[in-house]
């Protein structure tokens, strides 16, 4: 091969699922240190339709010259297409077999998907079947050939950054509902390779193999294995594998289909350091924080290094790897060789043998004729757009659900929106409300909140209006009681709730108040009539409740009933009533339900438009959007803590998140200096605020100075803790000619004082979820690493600040 030329590769593409489209986008992208030109020569499908929309989704950003591929219906015809030069197969797990062994026999050569086949019996097959055709056979593992994972691998090994490893932590969790998905998804399909493992189990497993093993194949050390899994529907929807290696080096792998993962997904333990490795998901590794241990459980940051790829995802490398080697004549990788597809499969083998997990392919050899794919089921979301358009008038315009990579489910754009186009309309009638003002006799005690939850849960138990109501298809896409068991803290048990940030406990009470009164009330008849109807017991019928309640709080839209006419909406002197009183509405009995429109992400921003009047809601763009873009609305300016007890979620960023610091600052004050900030309006509510984040490219922050990651009140606070009052109130009345100034270096050590007690709870408490985790298993897992995360945005918040004052204090 010329050293100046690149080597060209003609892709056959078999299947049109989502990783296909990944991977055909990521050849299509145009890079400077591209090892490789990529024709996307032939697609194989099940039908034309889906064929051409595949071509009209994948090749948007494609350059104008790009070759678009030859559509073929039949999967031979790919093979046999002399102008193919390697198959890609991205076929559910249960064909990677066959569309490989088809393509080996037509001399193709083959990048096949992870894991290459269900299990090892078949994987020894393929790998024979391409050793004697002479042609080149890889596993797609695509993060294997990341820059961040090479570097990794440098640093441990090599470098040995942390000296010894002894220990790692790696967990892949994806929020997939599979209760709600028929036995024919290949989430849950046996035949088709269902479950965990195959699909993201995988991944925990490699990280494993990369950060703890030097070798590849019958080279690598051999670990002792103990799996478990929980089993259901003759699928694994959560793994635990310890994988114990000779030099006594333990890493523990998890992946569950219950809840998605944190950030942080990987942690590895040496003599001399930590390093965690962070990204979307055990998928996409975006960043490495190396730390050093400074003992009682204190960590410090000594470097972050991104791996953002400037264009693509990431699927590129593995391309241009296979088409350098066959480009050379090799038969298979270096980074990937068969050997290592084969050790790995061998793994997941024992895995599953140790759990009880079996496919039907363990059985025999099982043989599909045709290699057509089957359609797929109509998805939960695809069923809740036909409701939701057919039956309940809701109008739907280019945007469509899905599951995010990392994230859950979202919504995005199915082309090119602009600049207020209308995306979605939902009539008033398609809401799911209550009267406001006249519940019936059996509900008066409930509140509005708890009435939405009785509707939601217990249609039966309604007014006609609501329980004549299929609300079955936009059920199926809500929350699992696993995953609000796991994301919401009103469900956590009470030693995790005691864990939270003081703000999120405080918050939490009036959330626990106002559910166990309207608990309190559904309990006195209506939930024991329910029991009596369906036989039930009650504490079931309680907890459906309380999931229902917890649903309404976190998929509710702000609306003030103006059906009802202006009278009766939430404004205050809307009309007077017969008494000469102003009727008033509580804010918060103006909520309502809308399906659809809870597919939306929150935005750290004003996100999409979102109106109403009597007639429904309206969703409109904010701005111009691609096609494939993600598309957000805002929930309202909102702290981590806020999100997490109302919505079971936090976001990084998010520049409405602060830390208050009443704890801190309040007990410094005597009585005498309380009662003159109450004088003044000033006492408590006290915000520590994050830095912003870097303006250009040299790292420089707007408005980096330490008063202002204070608010007014807070500054007043501090220099209260320093002044003489009367001196204070000169501040305070703006009657100061140095507006303060003489002062603010003693301030500014306060309060740097104050943020060194601030991060050594962060730090004691961390410390304390690490142990706590040892002791945890499933759902309380998964709560633990909410807290942790959200304790972990707090010390990122406290350090940046801290060094910011700091570096002020030194530079005067």
């Amino acid at each position: 091969m010329s050293a100046t030329k690149l080597p060209t590769c003609r892709w056959g593409i078999m299947g049109t699922g989502w990783v296909s489209s990944e991977f055909v986008k990521d050849l299509l992208t145009q890079r400077k240190d591209a090892k490789a030109h990529h024709i996307v020569q032939a697609l194989g499908t099940s039908s034309q339709a889906k064929g051409e929309d595949f071509i009209e989704r994948n090749f948007k950003k494609a350059t104008a010259d790009a070759q678009k591929p030859k559509i073929y219906t039949n999967y031979e015809d790919v093979y046999s297409d002399p102008d193919v030069d390697v198959v890609y197969i991205g076929t559910p797990h249960s064909f990677h077999k066959d569309n490989a062994l088809a393509a080996i026999a037509a001399n193709k050569h083959v990048l096949c998907e992870k894991p290459m086949t269900v299990n090892a019996a078949e994987t020894e097959v393929v790998i024979a079947a391409a050793k004697e055709k002479g042609v080149f056979l890889m596993e797609a593992v695509w993060i294997r050939f990341f820059p961040i994972v090479l570097e990794l691998q440098r640093l441990v090994h090599e470098e040995k950054i942390i000296g010894e490893p002894y220990r790692m932590f790696c967990d892949f969790g994806l929020e997939l509902h599979l209760e709600n998905l028929p036995p024919s998804n290949r989430y849950k399909d046996p035949a088709l390779g269902g479950g965990a493992l195959l699909d993201i189990g995988i991944y925990p497993l490699t990280w494993a193999s990369v950060l703890l093993g030097t070798g590849l194949g019958t080279s690598h050390p051999d670990p002792k294995v103990s799996a478990s899994m929980v089993l259901k529907e003759g699928v694994d929807w959560s793994d635990v594998v310890t994988l114990h290696y000779p030099t006594n080096r333990i890493g523990v792998c998890t992946s569950t289909v219950f809840n998605r993962t944190s950030e942080t997904f990987c942690r590895l333990e040496g003599e001399k350091g930590i390093i965690e490795v962070v990204g979307p998901a055990a998928s996409v590794p975006r960043k490495i924080v190396i730390k050093k241990s400074l003992g009682d459980g204190k960590e410090e940051v000594v470097e972050e290094k991104e791996y953002e790829p400037e264009v693509g995802t990431g699927f590129f490398w593995e391309a241009d790897a296979v088409a350098v080697d066959v480009a050379e004549g090799r038969k298979e990788s270096a980074i990937v060789p068969l050997a290592e597809s084969l050790r790995m499969m061998k793994l997941m083998d024992e895995c599953r043998r140790q759990a009880g997990l079996k496919y039907p392919q363990d059985g025999a050899s099982k043989k599909y004729p045709t290699m057509q794919l089957p359609e797929e089921e109509p998805s939960p979301h695809d069923t809740l757009i036909t409701w939701a358009t057919s039956t309940q008038n809701v109008t739907i315009n280019g945007i469509h659900p899905t599951t995010m990579p990392g994230k859950g489910l979202g919504m995005i754009t199915k082309r090119d929106i602009k600049t207020d186009d209308i995306l979605i309309q939902a009539p008033a009638s398609t809401l799911l409300t209550v009267h406001p003002d006249r519940p019936p006799p059996t509900q008066s005690t409930l509140s509005v909140h708890g009435r939405l939850a009785l509707a939601l849960a217990f249609p039966i138990l309604s007014p006609k209006s609501v329980g004549n109501r299929d609300l079955s298809a936009w059920k199926a896409i809500m929350p699992s009681p696993s995953s609000l068991r796991s994301s919401m803290p009103a469900l956590w048990s009470s030693d995790l709730q005691s864990l939270l940030p003081a703000p999120a406990k405080a918050l939490l009470a009036k959330q626990q108040s106002k559910l166990e009164n309207d608990l309190r009330a559904a309990s006195e008849t209506l939930l024991p009539e329910h029991v009596e109807a369906s036989g039930r017991a009650i504490e079931d019928v309680k907890r459906e409740y309380v999931e229902s309640w917890l649903l309404v709080n976190s998929r509710c839209f702000y609306w003030d009933y103006p059906v009802l006419g202006g009278a009766l909406r939430g404004k205050v002197g809307a009309k007077r009533g017969r008494d000469g009183r102003k009727l008033v509405r509580n804010r918060n009995d103006c909520m309502a339900m809308c399906p659809v429109m809870d597919y939306f992400n929150h935005a750290d921003g004003d996100g999409l438009k979102v109106s109403y009047n009597e007639q429904g809601f309206k969703v409109t763009a904010d701005r111009d959007y691609a096609k494939g873009e993600e598309l957000n609305i805002s929930y309202g300016k909102h702290s981590n803590d806020f999100l997490l007890l109302e919505y079971g979620f936090t976001m990084t960023p998010n520049t409405s998140d602060h830390i208050p610091l009443d704890e801190h600052i309040l007990p410094l004050l005597s009585s005498e200096q309380k009662a003159a900030l109450e004088e003044a309006n000033l006492l408590g509510d006290y915000l520590f605020t994050p830095p912003p984040p870097p303006s250009n490219t040299n790292g420089d922050s707007p408005n980096s100075h330490p008063r202002d990651l204070v608010c007014h009140r807070t500054q007043c606070a501090l220099r209260m803790v320093l002044l003489p009052i009367p001196r204070w109130r000169r501040f305070v009345d703006g009657l100061d000619p140095t507006e303060g100034a003489h002062e603010q270096g003693a301030v500014d050590e306060t309060l740097l004082e104050i943020l060194g007690g601030c991060l050594e709870e962060t730090r004691q408490r961390l410390q304390q979820l690490r142990d706590v985790e040892m002791q945890k298993t499933g759902e309380d897992l998964d709560a633990v690493a909410a807290l942790m995360g959200r304790w972990r945005q707090m010390k990122d918040i406290l350090d940046k600040g801290y060094q910011l004052i700091q570096s002020s204090i030194q530079s005067k």
